[in-house]
């Protein structure tokens, strides 16, 4: 494990910082650069140009006028000596013009002016005006005689804004005729100076010593010592720091107050101190600059320290197999040395003793850096038993100064300990058909682990008595991949044979040396075969009865049977009704077995399992299921061939079996007709024909169904009618259809009622027949005719028939005789025949 970082106390930190800060105090004070000249004004003097005559008024560089120019004079001209140079002016010129010069200039500029004045003949007055170019104020009015030379002077101080000061000379006096001037100035000086002082630090990463990224933050006290303002006053670091300044505007003895922050570096830290160099700077309104240095230096105190944290991962690939830890493998080790101070160590080195070289990179190593040292360790077979490799390294270092830095760390490589061992076994005999044959086995017990194995012991329950014999003797210990071969017998049982196969399966026992873990295994089962023999069959049968209404009662019975010597289990049997029918031609009445579970979802259509599938069949049985269906054959006649199938799983292969029958549905019929009337009738009496159409069977007619009365002349139709019949009469042809299936056994009738139009005697014959759409299913059309006669035999409008009317003839004449005989006059007795 890491050292904990070993730190500087606090106050050994703030008794350094104290003094660092106490020499800075104490320091003296830099010297302050002496202000330059920065007078303002061109050829004051008048020497420009020069005359080669005693006088001449000409225009003069840098001086500027109302007149046509400026007298210049030769020193000496009419006694007067120029107190500098070899010229001097003579202000009046042609007309007493003020001559002037302009000078650039910043608010707060002290122009110290002068000049040397002198009178030309008499006493001579001149005003001297300073201001802007539009407005100059009176600085002064000086009057001077011949005698000599005198010099007047001033101070002025130039308002803010005011860029161009106007200097002029104006020779008020009107009358005077001379007013001499030399040695004009416009003094000003520019100046500067800098006081650089450290103001304290920030610790950005609060570690409590000085590292890379603290700041130092130092001030600047930039003063103006001239009388010349300064502009774009600032402060150049070396260090490349930005500063900052409160104003960069400086009038006469004015200051500026100037601060930045640096960085410390690393290669500050490690030289132990951090020097400012600061360069004041500034510019005056005529562009004469100025500077100023300072130099601050600050102690930076040193805090050398390192920590190491030291790890090791196995390398498993070194002794087969690669995925796991073996002896002879080995632990890479790292170290990682880390600059926990705050200055640069180099030489860093790492010892361990269980390692006879550790490898660390030779390049200096920077304060929170870290370099990785590396050292390889071989492991033995005690390791891995005991589970652990436990050591302690050392690193060290040497800082900028002073003695090393050392650390130690500590670490434990845990080992993957694999208590594992491995268990095969091999039959010696390939298969068995008796009672009492011995069935030998081979038994190979291996360590496959990484520890050493003790107490091996081998057991297996089939073993008879349950001896299993090992060399050596068990218990055994083995170390990795070694192994202990042993054997076994087995006697054949009457039970084995009926199984088909015995499974033997052996397992082994054993114990880590050092970790006590326990380690198992068991061999795979090995397996000695018996003859099996799988086969099932399937055997269909059906029959179909009419019902009578185009629908049949059909029954299949199916037998599955097992010829196999094994239960067959997960039995199925599927029957596809609606592949055989179709779609709406058949109603599923009931499923049923006496010795299997049928399935109560079995519609023949969309579920076609007849069981439920949880059923098996032992060798040697049969099962049988009983399968009521209703089937409408929509009057085709012919035979429905039905297939079905019986499945189960099967030990080695899935088994199946099919078988078809054939069911024949006879959708025949038999159609016929009665027809009936009154015996006999009187000409022009309707007659009411009964037609009773009727089916003998043994199917049902579909129709539709048309029965035809073609009518006798002396018939007249009057109606026809009959439930469910439609009846028409076209040119003496009367025709009735019905849609209405007509069932076996079945009758319906229909009435039809004419006129009789014939004489008495005659007899009228009345024939209608009956006939399906589906001709081609009746049995029998013979019987599809039937003719009906009525006889004429009474008069019109009376009833009677034709005897009766003869006998009251004959009874008529009689009674007319009679009375014929009774009118006669009887002759009175006693009177005399006339």
């Amino acid at each position: 494990m890491a050292t904990t970082p070993r730190r500087i106390p606090r106050m050994l930190i703030a008794a350094a910082l104290f003094c660092t800060l106490f020499v800075l105090s104490t320091a003296a004070s830099p010297a302050i650069a002496a202000p330059v000249d920065c007078s303002r004004g061109t050829n004051l003097s008048f020497e420009e140009p020069v005359i080669n005559i005693n006088w001449t008024i000409i225009p003069i560089p840098g001086w500027a006028t109302t007149d046509t120019g400026i007298e210049i004079w030769q020193s000496g001209f009419l006694g007067a000596v120029s107190p500098d140079g070899a010229q001097h002016a003579e202000l009046q010129g042609n007309n007493n013009a003020p001559d002037w010069q302009d000078i650039p200039t910043l608010g707060g500029d002290q122009i110290e002016w002068s000049f040397d004045h002198r009178g030309r003949q008499n006493d001579d007055r001149v005003i001297v005006r300073l201001g802007s170019t539009a407005t100059q104020t009176d600085e002064g009015d000086f009057t001077t005689g011949t005698a000599g030379w005198a010099r007047y002077g001033g101070t002025y101080i130039v308002p803010d804004g005011q860029t161009t000061t106007r200097f002029v000379l104006d020779p008020v006096d009107v009358g005077s005729i001379g007013n001499l001037v030399d040695d004009v100035a416009f003094a000003l000086t520019c100046g500067i100076s800098v006081d650089s002082d450290y103001t304290g630090s920030t610790d950005t990463d609060s570690s409590g010593t000085v590292t890379a990224g603290d700041l130092f933050h130092f001030s600047y006290l930039v003063t103006n010592t001239g009388t010349a303002t300064l502009t774009g006053v600032g402060v150049a670091e070396t260090l490349g720091d930005p500063v900052t300044c409160d104003a960069t505007t400086l009038t006469p003895g004015a200051s500026s107050l100037c601060a930045s922050s640096h960085a410390v570096t690393q290669g500050e830290i490690d030289s132990g101190v951090v020097e400012s160099n600061a360069i004041a700077s500034g510019t005056d309104a005529a562009g004469v600059s100025v500077d100023d240095t300072d130099v601050t230096q600050v102690p930076v105190v040193a805090v050398p320290e390192i920590s190491l944290v030291k790890q090791g991962t196995v390398d498993e690939t070194i002794v087969a197999p690669s995925d796991r830890t073996d002896a002879g493998d080995a632990i890479d080790y790292t170290f990682v040395v880390t600059n926990d101070g705050n200055v640069t160590v180099t030489s860093v080195a790492v010892t361990d003793p269980l390692i006879a070289t550790v490898t660390c990179p030779g390049t200096p190593l920077a304060p929170g850096d870290s370099h990785t040292c590396t050292g390889t360790y071989p492991l033995t077979q005690d390791d891995i038993d005991r589970g652990d490799v436990l050591n302690t390294a050392t690193a060290s270092a040497n800082p900028p100064a002073g003695e090393p830095v050392r650390a130690d760390d500590g670490t434990t490589v845990t080992l993957d300990q694999i208590t594992t061992l491995d268990i095969t076994k091999a039959a010696l005999s390939s298969d068995y058909d008796t009672v009492g044959d011995t069935l030998g086995y081979g038994i190979v017990v291996v360590n496959t682990g990484n520890t050493t194995l003790v107490d091996v012991a081998v057991a297996d329950p089939t073993a008879d008595g349950g001896v299993v014999e090992c060399s050596p003797a068990q218990p055994a210990a083995l170390l990795p991949g070694a192994s202990l071969p042993c054997t076994a017998t087995h006697t054949v049982t009457q039970a084995d044979l009926d199984h088909g196969s015995v499974t033997n399966t052996a397992s082994a026992t054993a114990e880590g040396k050092l970790n006590g873990i326990e380690a198992s295994d068991e061999s795979d089962s090995i397996v000695v075969q018996g003859i099996q023999h799988e086969a099932i069959s399937l055997t269909k049968t059906g029959m179909s009865i009419p019902v009578g209404d185009g629908t049949f009662d059909t029954t299949y019975e199916l037998t599955v049977a097992n010829s196999g010597n094994v239960t067959v289990h997960g039995l199925r049997v599927t029957d596809d009704l609606e592949a055989v029918f179709g779609s709406g031609q058949f109603t599923v009445d009931g499923v049923n077995s006496p010795t299997l579970t049928v399935n109560p979802d079995y519609d023949g259509a969309t579920d076609i399992d007849l069981l439920d599938g949880t059923n098996s069949l032992a060798p040697g049985t049969t099962a049988s299921i009983h399968l009521d269906i209703t089937v409408d054959p929509d009057g085709a006649p012919r035979a429905y061939t039905n297939l079905a199938t019986v499945l189960a799983a099967g030990i080695q292969a899935p088994l199946e079996a099919t078988d078809t029958t054939d069911v024949a549905f006879n959708v025949g019929f038999n159609l016929t007709i009665d027809k009936s009337a009154v015996a006999s009738v009187a000409s022009g009496d309707d007659v009411s024909w009964t037609l009773l159409i009727g089916n003998t069977g043994p199917s049902a007619v579909l129709g539709p169904v048309t029965v035809t009365d073609a009518l006798d002349d002396r018939l007249s139709f009057v109606s026809g009618s009959g439930e469910g019949w439609s009846c028409g009469h076209t040119h003496g042809t009367v025709t009735c259809t019905t849609a209405d299936p007509l069932a076996a056994g079945a009758s319906s009738v229909i009435t039809i009622v004419t006129k009789v139009d014939a004489s008495i005697g005659e007899s009228v014959p009345n024939t209608a027949s009956v006939v399906s759409a589906d001709a081609a299913n009746e049995t029998d059309p013979s019987d599809n005719v039937a003719t009906a006669s009525v006889t004429v035999d009474s008069l019109p409008m009376t009833g009677f028939e034709t005897a009766d009317v003869a006998a009251i003839a004959i009874a008529s004449i009689l009674l007319g005789l009679g009375m014929l005989v009774a009118t006669k006059p009887r002759r009175r007795r006693g009177s005399a025949v006339d």
